[in-house]
């Protein structure tokens, strides 16, 4: 049996039970050290449910609601109107595209001309490309219960936006006035 002895400050011996006491203080230090960290990691992954709204696009008598963030670092715009644009998951407005859209959207297919489409240049720090972009009839938002017209564009994104708690994003000044 291996005995070990060490001195505290004061010259006393240290026994086994103030080892044992270290030692659970170590591993209580260490659990808490772990419960802290994925805490964090996980509530950072999270988005403040204040920057997320519910904008609802209306577009050949459909209708589709959408979460977006207000990114402040989206200045994304549409060239020719100067419009703001609404850079959205391509799955979550499939419904509101017809059967040839869907195929130009999903081959980024800028050959072909469609009424209405626009090709956006868009850059993030992955890269830049260009974006689908079409003006729906109808796009609004309702914030403290009121309902107000949103004028803009909405872009079709095939890369994943967002964390699962938004899939659309767009520049605050898009509802500014509102808040």
């Amino acid at each position: 049996v291996l005995n070990l002895a060490l001195l505290s400050r004061d010259g006393a011996l240290l026994t086994r039970r103030d080892f044992a006491d270290l030692l659970r203080m170590l591993v209580c230090t260490a659990v808490m050290g772990a419960v802290v960290f994925a805490f964090d990691r996980f509530t950072a992954l999270r988005t403040p449910r204040r920057d997320i709204y519910r904008i609802t696009i209306e577009r050949r008598g459909r209708t589709v609601p959408v979460l977006a963030l207000a990114d402040s670092g989206n200045r994304l715009i549409e060239p020719f109107s100067g419009l703001p644009v609404l850079v959205v998951n391509a799955a979550e407005i499939w419904g509101l595209l017809d059967a040839e859209e869907r195929r130009v959207v999903r081959e980024s297919d800028t050959e072909t001309a469609l009424p209405g489409l626009r090709w956006v240049l868009a850059g993030t720090v992955n890269g830049s490309g260009l974006l689908p972009a079409f003006r729906p009839d109808r796009m609004y938002i309702v914030i403290n219960g009121k309902r107000a017209e949103l004028g803009g564009y909405i872009a079709a994104a095939q890369a994943g936006i967002g964390n699962g708690d938004y899939s659309g994003v767009f520049h605050p000044k898009m509802i500014q006035v509102l808040l």
